[in-house]
């Protein structure tokens, strides 16, 4: 590719006027097409900058949508068995209820609608695997160790991604134009390098942050958001903390807990409650296309002080039966910080207007937070013998 990224002048030019996600952009932001930044990127990238799908990655993504969705059935089957075994009463009907809510192919044509919508909301396009050379020149570079089966153990695993970069660098040379990958496979970034017509960044906060308004317009709009954020009573600071309260239980959360008594913990977050707002606003980032547009997103990093229940199921196996045995349940608090980024899309008169008269929508980023529960173990087993 041409060395490094493209420069500001390039990208303003329409040199560049596409873009395409692998398979693991999505996954990385919970397949939530209408959530935080794969939601907003419309918004931030100009108009002639267009979405290009490969059919590979649009197959894997449906793919991994219908797995997540057949183990979010599988758990909720076994959980029934647990309360059968467990208490020992009539589950008929909460099994009747989970088999016929189970959607057919565990949900592989509202899957697709969904990815369909969401390319026509980029203006896009998917890239259908065709052309007599295509399979030639997979197996080409196959042979000869060219990117993406350069440095590979496997090659094998790298068909698919062979078939969707050649597709897509077809395509861009075709229309005489370049195209971004959003990709953190080395095997793309290693194609794209060799390439006279794809880019590759790793994120999609990569992406968007190539068309960052610079502009005066932009730094009066930071200018006016910092100083209503600074103001807990403003209106713009209550749409601010209440968009971040209400999503918070939407984000991925993992927990990393310990049984002193040595039983497996299968913990999990039953409420959230944010303590303290501290939003970064030396550093925020705006997207304006035209002022002109009373629209425009900011980005603010906030960092969070948090209390979070949690409570676990906790087990031991049993190798005699070679079945896990439930030893109970604990609960307990703690508190912690994390930090997250936040989407403001504002509506309204942006030069004219202060921000209370502006409509504001909220989006928390979607990431994987941890959160360091520390020993957790049974109600009873800290329990002394006179406790009841």
């Amino acid at each position: 590719m041409p060395k490094g990224l493209p420069s500001a002048k390039q990208l303003m030019s329409q040199e560049v006027r596409g873009f395409s996600l692998d398979t693991q952009a999505f996954q990385k932001h919970g397949f939530h097409f209408e959530e935080a930044e794969l939601a907003l990127l419309p918004r931030q990238l100009p108009s002639w900058m267009k979405l290009y799908v490969s059919d590979v990655v649009a197959n894997e993504v449906v793919s991994h949508m219908q797995r997540n969705t057949k183990q979010a059935f599988d758990s909720l089957k076994a959980a029934v068995k647990n309360v059968d075994r467990l208490a020992a009463i009539d589950v008929s009907a909460l099994e009747e209820a989970a088999t016929a809510a189970e959607p057919e192919e565990f949900g592989k044509a509202s899957h697709e609608q969904c990815l369909k919508e969401y390319v026509r909301n980029c203006d896009g396009e998917f890239v259908p695997m065709e052309g007599e050379q295509l399979l030639k020149e997979i197996f080409h570079r196959y042979f000869s160790s060219l990117p993406p089966f350069e440095n590979v153990k496997d090659k094998k695993h790298e068909f698919p991604d062979a078939a969707a970069l050649i597709t897509l660098d077809r395509l861009a040379e075709k229309q005489g134009t370049k195209f971004i990958l959003v990709s953190d496979d080395k095997a793309w970034s290693d194609y794209a390098d060799q390439s006279k017509s794809l880019y590759c960044v790793k994120t999609l906060q990569e992406l968007a942050s190539l068309y960052t308004s610079q502009s005066d317009a932009a730094n009066k709009i930071k200018e006016k958001v910092a100083s209503a954020l600074s103001s807990p009573k403003s209106g713009l600071a209550r749409e601010f903390q209440r968009g971040i309260k209400d999503q918070m239980p939407n984000l991925s959360w993992a927990i990393d807990a310990h049984s002193e008594a040595g039983f497996s913990v299968d913990a999990q977050v039953d409420d959230i409650e944010v303590l303290e707002f501290r939003p970064n606003l030396e550093d925020q980032r705006v997207w304006l296309k035209d002022e002109k547009d009373n629209i425009c997103v900011v980005e603010v990093e906030c960092d969070l002080n948090c209390r979070f229940e949690l409570s676990a199921d906790f087990s031991h196996y049993d190798s005699i039966d070679n079945d896990e045995m439930s030893m109970g349940t604990g609960s307990t608090t703690v508190t912690e910080d994390v930090t997250v980024s936040v989407f403001l899309t504002l509506h309204g008169n942006l030069m004219r207007d202060g921000p209370d008269r502006w409509d504001v929508d909220v989006k928390v980023a979607y990431d994987l937070f941890w959160i360091d529960a520390g020993d957790m173990d049974p109600d009873w087993y800290n329990e002394g013998p006179g406790d009841e």
